[in-house]
């Protein structure tokens, strides 16, 4: 039976919480590059979306890891449904920001990202779980 714990969210308030912060941060940063790199040489659409709005694209990418990156999951479970969540949130930012209409393109879009925050938080919690990256001091 698991025992009640709850997924910590922890600040970089000391140096050791910031260098492993800024270690997991590494990761989602370089996982983020391969996808939108991956996105730009399949998709005309986002082609079109990341020459237009690289400054937005830069600044969310920034909010999209320092969401994924201040937690500390206490199992694949909770990281996945936290990047879920975190996938899910900034898409719908993105759709009511930019799309004059919800259709199909934006549902897409929408479950991508929900997939790809998932796949981003479990592959930061797996490495830095094993490299045990995660702070042992809580910020006070």
């Amino acid at each position: 039976m698991k025992e009640n714990v709850k997924t910590n969210l922890i600040y970089f308030g000391t140096l050791e919480n910031s260098k492993y912060g800024t270690l997991r941060s590494l990761i989602a940063i370089t996982l983020l590059i391969i996808i939108f790199s991956i996105m730009y040489i399949v998709s005309s659409f986002y082609k079109k979306i990341i020459k237009e709005r690289i400054l937005g694209i830069i600044i969310l990418c920034i909010a999209l890891v320092s969401a994924l990156c201040v937690i500390v999951p206490q199992d694949e479970y909770d990281a996945i449904k936290y990047g879920g969540s975190i996938g899910a949130f900034f898409s719908i930012i993105v759709i009511v920001s930019y799309s004059e209409i919800l259709d199909w393109n934006s549902l897409i879009f929408l479950i991508s990202s929900i997939l790809l925050g998932m796949l981003i938080s479990f592959t930061v919690y797996k490495i830095s779980k094993k490299l045990d990256w995660y702070p042992v001091k809580p910020c006070l």
